[in-house]
């Protein structure tokens, strides 16, 4: 990978590796990552459809279309070379004093991603599921089933995801790959995911264990606090309640978040301290987010998209 590329924001996706999991006693050192892992936090990313569990890019990028009964999808895809979609006007009209005013339009259930946001927004995949959805909803992509992913070519997008599908035998290969990209791409925001999460475990016990602290061990006292606290901001989507309770999780993804300045670092410190799932998750300092809201998060934080409730 070219060390000038240049991404306001930077996400890697590996779908098929739960860093829970470890399928080798070779420990090799990741410093960038792990130093990424002790300055930042760790969040659950969840959803309640089966589609978060077998195509997690698909329930990030999807603009909250669920897809329950799976995705499906007879576009021709693209492979070897960049397929760009062109991004977005917006529409803006002059104020009383010639400043610019955006007009803002929402549409309810977008399609595409022109119809969401004028951000460009660019998919290297080595899944072809993954491209194949790219072209239906129209977001940029470059697909190489072997992963040979030339990012010299693909521009300056305002997000690049690196989305690999791999398996748990490929940890440390995938592992070093994600030390060298964080080292060679300059960045301005960054995230990490894994998918799945915590697989050993149910994932109603993995949110539950979030409320651990509420500080009783007898089961009457703890139920008495649990019924008072308020429903949680992962439950909901667009102010909208999507899930009523953790029963109807089918999975999670753990994404890792580095932005020293703007939030409060939790006290994992790299990337071994999530092999004991059951104790490193009530340390997770970022707690849970639908994945509906995590493209939307993303975007706003480029100033790409309004926030939630503006």
């Amino acid at each position: 990978m070219n060390s000038t590329i240049k991404i306001r924001s930077l996400l890697f996706l590996i779908e098929g590796l739960d860093v829970t999991q470890k399928a080798s006693q070779d420990n090799k050192p990741f410093p960038l990552l792990d130093k990424i892992i002790e300055e930042g936090n760790s969040t659950l990313v969840v959803d309640e459809n089966n589609i978060a569990k077998e195509y997690p890019l698909i329930s990030i990028c999807s603009f909250a279309q669920t897809y329950k009964d799976g995705f499906s999808s007879d576009s021709k895809v693209s492979e070897g070379t960049p397929r760009i979609f062109t991004k977005a006007v917006i529409e803006k009209k002059k104020g009383g004093d010639d400043e610019e005013v955006i007009e803002v339009k929402y549409i309810e259930q977008p399609k595409k991603l022109s119809e969401l946001t004028e951000a460009s927004i660019f998919v290297a995949t080595n899944s072809e599921k993954a491209a194949s959805f790219c072209e239906q909803v129209e977001i940029s992509y470059l697909y190489n089933k072997e992963g040979k992913l030339k990012l010299e070519e693909i521009g300056s997008p305002d997000l690049l995801i690196i989305h690999l599908k791999v398996g748990e035998t490929q940890r440390n290969e995938i592992l070093a790959l994600v030390e060298e990209s964080i080292k060679t791409i300059d960045h301005e925001f960054l995230r990490v995911c894994f998918s799945p999460f915590g697989s050993d475990l149910p994932i109603s016990q993995l949110i539950e264990k979030h409320t651990e602290q509420l500080g009783s061990k007898e089961e009457n006292i703890k139920s008495a606090i649990q019924g008072i606290v308020p429903k949680q901001t992962w439950q909901y989507y667009r102010g909208k309640m999507v899930l009523e309770n953790a029963s109807c999780l089918k999975s999670a993804l753990l994404m890792i978040t580095n932005r020293k300045e703007l939030n409060r670092a939790d006290t994992i410190k790299n990337i071994e301290d999530y092999l004991n799932v059951a104790e490193c998750v009530p340390r997770l300092g970022g707690k849970a987010i639908h994945s509906l809201g995590l493209l939307r998060e993303i975007l706003f934080e480029l100033g790409k998209l309004p926030k939630f409730g503006a």
